[in-house]
């Protein structure tokens, strides 16, 4: 399940979400099978279906029309309990009125104003320091009915306990105090330095250009250009070398590829000015940490890698992520491609036993040596060098069939367009948008978010520190909606 999210506005979950706990300083509502541990609302808290919460406090109405067991429900103002299934529900505590009117066994009512029991349900204790009213003066369904005013059409001839005219007193709770939205800076740029391939598009020339860092057999700080080579005799394409001419082609020899296509001959990397994107696809990508100066593409393949851009991210066709910690030894420092299509298995573990992450791999214990910042798939967004009082990108976006083994770091909003699986964390830092705004991170359809299954090597709760983060970033979502 997702840890919790935080939010300013209004939270509607539906389909099959899973969640801890909710904070909202507007409605709260959840339909289809989305479930809550806790629920706090500023606003109004309405359930349907066959999801619901178990705990739900809130300044506003309540409204439980659910099939989960709600243990402790509590209102500012009224309470209305429509339907109930399983084992029925717990306590209620309301400052102004209750409502029964379906459902199944409750434990407890308790209200300062009057209670209604307009069904025919077995209610342990009724307490109104007001009025209390029975739907049949022959149901004696109950425990114990104790009204400060009358009883209205109620059985006070046993076999449970009836007094009207009571000194009973109602404590409900006190008014929840808003939530106060500390924005959660990602910048990727303070992660320039981890990123064994800084890739940008050269001013004037727009080619291609990588800055290298701490990979084997290439000296740190030293740059290429992508261009296409020929090498045997075949053509090999997006390799990294000294000089390319305009139409792309390696003028010196080429050093290593920085990704593959569905085989060692297609192209997998491309720029587009007009967009400053950079797209994969297919691409099966170096094992390694790569940050992009503009926003990036990925369009089918599996990554064993971290993505980062200064600008956003979008993800379509099928496309397949696992971050280097996640990945594993083998994969990282020895290119061992079981991920990968047959044709490119060969020379990508000619190219990546070679040219492996030294600060990722220790080759005399044949052991990863996990880094924070390899637990991380994608993020985005950030502080440019260049305008460094303006945040730049921060949007994710994971297209249907996206499947993420990594935690994902959104620096602005973040989006599932449905089946995307997350193994990792989630963090979307509303650094551009507001609700006012009309930007809101969406999860839909199906989206699973899992922390519990990962390898010895992978945390999803430990990532790389930018500048500044709250200690419970991790579990914060600003301005959700289930579609």
């Amino acid at each position: 399940p997702i840890r919790s999210i935080n939010s300013t506005g209004a939270v509607t979950l539906g389909s099959a979400v899973e969640i801890d706990f909710i904070f909202a300083n507007d409605d709260v509502t959840l339909t289809g099978a989305s479930q809550a541990q806790q629920v706090r609302t500023l606003g109004n808290f309405e359930s349907s279906g066959g999801g619901g919460a178990e705990e739900v406090y809130a300044n506003g109405d309540v409204i439980i029309s659910q099939n989960v067991r709600a243990k402790t429900v509590q209102s500012v103002k009224n309470i209305s309990i429509r339907q109930s299934g399983g084992s029925g529900h717990g306590d209620f505590t309301a400052g102004e009125t209750i409502s029964l009117d379906g459902g199944s066994p409750i434990d407890s009512l308790s209200a300062e104003g009057n209670v209604a029991i307009n069904q025919w349900i077995h209610v342990g204790d009724v307490v109104s320091e007001q009025d209390i009213s029975c739907h049949n003066q022959w149901w004696g369904n109950f425990n114990s009915l104790s009204a400060n005013g009358t009883l209205n059409n109620c059985r006070t001839s046993g076999p449970g306990i009836a007094i009207e005219g009571a000194s009973r007193n109602v404590t409900s709770m006190e008014p929840l105090e808003p939530y106060q939205h500390t924005s959660i800076d990602i910048d990727v740029w303070q992660l320039k330095n981890s990123a064994h391939f800084f890739i940008e598009a050269e001013s004037g020339t727009n080619k291609i250009k990588v800055t290298v860092n701490q990979i084997a057999g290439i000296a740190s700080g030293e740059e290429f250009y992508v261009g296409d080579a020929v090498i045997g005799g075949m053509p090999y394409n997006d390799h990294l070398c000294k000089q390319v001419n305009g139409s792309g082609q390696c003028q010196t020899p080429p050093v290593m590829p920085l990704c593959f296509g569905y085989s060692p001959w297609n192209g997998c990397l491309q720029y587009s000015a007009g967009s400053d994107t950079f797209e994969f696809s297919p691409n099966f990508t170096a094992p390694a940490i790569m940050l992009f100066d503009g926003n990036v593409s990925l369009v089918s393949g599996h990554s064993m890698s971290t993505i980062l851009a200064s600008g956003n991210i979008t993800s379509s066709g099928q496309f397949k992520i696992t971050a280097p910690n996640g990945a594993g030894f083998e994969r990282v420092c020895e290119g061992n491609a079981d991920h990968a299509p047959g044709s490119v298995r060969t020379r990508y573990q000619e190219v990546f036993s070679t040219h492996y992450a030294e600060n990722l791999c220790d080759i005399s214990s044949r052991s990863l040596t996990p880094l924070p910042v390899a637990n991380v798939a994608l993020g985005a967004g950030g502080f440019h060098p260049d305008n460094p009082s303006v945040y730049e990108g921060g949007d994710i976006t994971l297209g249907a069939s996206s499947d993420i083994i990594g935690s994902v770091l959104a620096g602005n909003v973040l989006t599932t367009q449905g089946d995307v699986y997350i193994n990792g964390s989630l963090a979307a830092g509303g650094a551009n948008e507001s609700p006012l705004a009309g930007q809101e991170n969406s999860f839909g359809g199906s989206t699973e978010i899992d922390l519990t299954s990962h390898t010895v090597d992978f945390d999803p709760v430990i990532i790389p520190n930018t500048t500044p983060l709250p200690p419970n970033f991790l579990s914060e979502l600003l301005w959700v909606r289930n579609l």
